[in-house]
C-alpha cells in the first residue's frame, strides 16, 4: 500500500509474544495466560495495516501488551487505565483477575527500559522522519476492537462501531501548517 512518507503506522497491540524471562512474572496458568492473550491481542492489525507499507512508516510493538503496554503513559499519575490495574505495566487482567505482582521500582525501570523506551525512540525517529518530507506527520494507530466489551472496559454498550477515528488532546496539536 501507498502511503505518503508523512504518515507513520503505530501499532502497538498485534503482538502476542511474551518472552521466556517475563513468563515467570506472570501469576497465570498456561491456559488462562492463552485466554488472556487472545482477548488482549489486536489479532492481525499488521496484516490489515501495515502489510506491503515501507517498513520506515510501521512502528509494530515486538511484544505483547502484557509485557508493557506501550500505548499507555510511563507515568501512572497520567495513565487513566492504572486505575483498574492496566497502566503501562499490567497487574490485572481483562477481567480483574491479578496478572503480575506490583513492580518494585528496580523492576518497573528495567521493564521500561527493556521494552517501552526502545519502543517510543523507533516511534519518534519515524516520526522524524515523516517530518523531514513535509514538516508534518499524522500518525495512524492501528487496533482492532473486540465485537463485544471486555469486563475491564468503562463502555460496556454493545452496540461498537466498526472503526474508530478520533484524535486526544495530549497527541494532538492545535496548530496547523
Amino acid at each position: 500500500m501507498a502511503l505518503p512518507e508523512w504518515v507513520v503506522l503505530h501499532i502497538p497491540h498485534d503482538s502476542s509474544l511474551v518472552p521466556s524471562d517475563e513468563r515467570e512474572h506472570i501469576l497465570l496458568n498456561d491456559a488462562d495466560l492463552s485466554a488472556e492473550l487472545l482477548a488482549m491481542t489486536d489479532h492481525w492489525t499488521f496484516d490489515l495495516f501495515g502489510a506491503g507499507v515501507p517498513p520506515a512508516q510501521v512502528v509494530r510493538a515486538q511484544y505483547s501488551r502484557l509485557i508493557v503496554d506501550v500505548e499507555r503513559f510511563d507515568n501512572d499519575e497520567q495513565e487513566p487505565m492504572a486505575a483498574c490495574g492496566m497502566g503501562v505495566i499490567y497487574e490485572r487482567t481483562s477481567n480483574g483477575k491479578r496478572l503480575r505482582e506490583p513492580p518494585s521500582a528496580k523492576e518497573r525501570e528495567r521493564l521500561l527500559s527493556t521494552y517501552y523506551r526502545p519502543h517510543h525512540s523507533r516511534l519518534a525517529a519515524a516520526v522524524d522522519r515523516a517530518l523531514v518530507h513535509r514538516g508534518m506527520a499524522v500518525i495512524l494507530d492501528c487496533h482492532s476492537f473486540a465485537s463485544y466489551p471486555l469486563p475491564y472496559e468503562a463502555d460496556q454498550e454493545l452496540d461498537r462501531p466498526d472503526i474508530c477515528i478520533g484524535t486526544d488532546p495530549f497527541h494532538t496539536s492545535g496548530t496547523r501548517r
